[in-house]
């Protein structure tokens, strides 16, 4: 990149290289190794479903925005072989384009949808008067979005989680699913998706083990995930949560990242001692019921080689 490249442009720049990047190892795979390994390789993309805050077309077009840009940015030249409109809006000009040759070698470099995904946002259009303590903005000029948790009653859209950007709306899983596989047509991993207990780290050890609203976020999220496959008819290959056992978070604040636990297998950091919790429990029952052949609770040995799901695939 130009260091002369203006700063709201810069992620878009890196982003640019960064799906090139990972066309061209794609390309290398396909070419040496998929002939003699039959492997599958594609990428896994992070992003949330977005709702409007209210009816207002503004604030439709807003969330339709988000999500063209959260889930477009990437995956369109990937799938559909160019950007979102959305960015022409935000970038005008200024927005990267790919060479003839470079896109002959993005277009289809993934043969599944990979998705990371942890919540629902509210969204409107920027110009509107949100409270800064109660709205993330997208840090890009000329965005079309704003998002909060906050529904214009003033109550929350979910219960809060240890971070600020994730609170449980499972309702939202459903429909997301549903996008890429309308969007794109392909097989669809479940990556991450998790949710990190409030103040669970100050918790004693017995009452960090119960986790209610982690246990309630995956009984959510797995009601959801049945739906779009047994009545939508989505392709879901696989649903893994994140994560097994609680760790090193990435986190904005460092200091935060330990604090931060999204596990379902408890990790006491004096002693490296683990306890499964409750929702370890739910996510090997749920397996077991849903997929067939999964593990028993019983049949489970808590350390880092266990599986906690092997996944939910359409029959």
């Amino acid at each position: 990149m130009q260091p002369q490249v203006p700063n709201n442009h810069t992620p878009f720049g890196v982003g640019h290289s960064a799906i090139l990047s990972h066309a061209y190892a794609i390309k290398v795979y396909r070419d040496k190794f998929k002939s003699i390994q039959k492997g599958e390789i594609g990428i896994t993309l992070n992003g949330d479903w977005a709702i409007p805050y209210d009816d207002s077309p503004e604030n439709v077009e807003a969330a339709k925005h988000a999500l063209g840009v959260a889930i477009g940015w990437f995956a369109d030249p990937i799938y559909l072989d160019h950007y979102p409109g959305y960015l022409k809006q935000m970038l005008g000009d200024r927005r990267p384009d790919f060479t003839a040759e470079e896109l002959a070698v993005v277009q289809g470099s993934s043969d599944f949808y990979g998705m990371n995904t942890y919540t629902t946002h509210l969204c409107r259009e920027p110009s509107a008067q949100i409270p800064k303590a109660l709205a993330v903005k997208m840090s890009f000029k000329n965005s079309l979005s704003e998002y909060t948790f906050t529904r214009p009653n003033g109550t929350q859209l979910g219960t809060q989680a240890q971070c600020a950007w994730l609170q449980d709306y499972p309702q939202g899983f459903r429909v997301l699913l549903n996008y890429p596989w309308k969007r794109y047509g392909l097989p669809i991993y479940v990556t991450e998706n998790g949710f990190a207990v409030k103040d669970e780290n100050s918790k004693p050890l017995e009452e960090a083990l119960q986790e209610y609203d982690r246990v309630n976020y995956f009984k959510g999220t797995t009601a959801a995930l049945k739906a779009p496959v047994l009545e939508d008819g989505v392709d879901v290959w696989a649903y893994l949560p994140w994560s097994f056992l609680d760790n090193f978070e990435c986190e904005p604040l460092r200091a935060d990242a330990y604090l931060t636990k999204f596990g379902v297998t408890y990790v006491d950091y004096e002693n490296q001692r683990r306890h499964p919790k409750e929702s370890a429990k739910l996510l090997i029952k749920w397996s077991a019921e849903n997929v067939g052949s999964g593990p028993t609770p019983e049949a489970i040995q808590w350390n880092a080689a266990s599986p906690l799901t092997r996944g939910y695939r359409r029959p």
